[in-house]
């Protein structure tokens, strides 16, 4: 018996290490997008602060500039966008859609955020990491820990993304992740 195969039926529901580790992650990619997507500014200042520390502001200034809007839209857009991709692959994960597609996404989120953390949590250029934007403000070595719990997970899903089965027709996967990444748009954008 492997270690992944079927552990327990719960309402007639085959749960496994699989499906655990599926809603776990995708659990805490949703709760990361919301609560990201709850204070806009505040995450624009977040990502202010990425620039700023990784001498990305002039490039986003500049562009910003070229767009002829003011500073910081250039923050404020990545840190919507992300907020709502990070909801999105939550939500594909959690209801089981697109799982083989989605793994993709939150394992590579995770091989590049987890040293990004390392790399903060070692230089502290900023005292938080805005990993949930500014509603749990966690240290930056308490998220670099966060995220080795994390890509365990994340790694367990991409490697066995062939398992999954989604629980939805293609229609409707493609309904549930457009729709998870419009309301979090339209969620922020009330919220600015």
């Amino acid at each position: 018996m492997s270690m992944i195969s079927e552990i327990k039926r719960i309402g007639g529901y085959p749960v496994n290490i699989r499906t655990i580790a599926a809603i776990f992650v995708g659990l805490i990619f949703i709760i990361s997008g919301f609560t990201k997507a709850m204070d806009p500014l505040g995450l624009k200042e977040i990502f202010k602060d990425y620039f700023f520390a990784f001498e990305l502001r002039k490039p986003a200034y500049a562009l910003d500039d070229m767009m002829t809007w003011s500073h910081g839209t250039v923050s404020l857009v990545s840190g919507v966008l992300l907020s709502a991709i990070e909801f999105m692959i939550g939500l594909c994960l959690l209801l089981g859609v697109k799982i083989r597609y989605m793994s993709y996404f939150a394992f590579f989120f995770m091989v590049f955020f987890t040293p990004l953390t390392l790399f903060l949590a070692i230089y502290d250029p900023f005292s938080h990491c805005g990993c949930f934007g500014n509603a749990i403000i966690l240290s930056n070595w308490e998220t670099f820990i966060k995220n080795i719990i994390i890509l365990i997970p994340a790694i367990l899903i991409f490697i066995n993304k062939k398992e999954y089965k989604s629980s939805f027709s293609c229609k409707w996967d493609w309904v549930i992740m457009i729709s998870g990444f419009i309301f979090i748009i339209i969620f922020s954008y009330l919220r600015y």
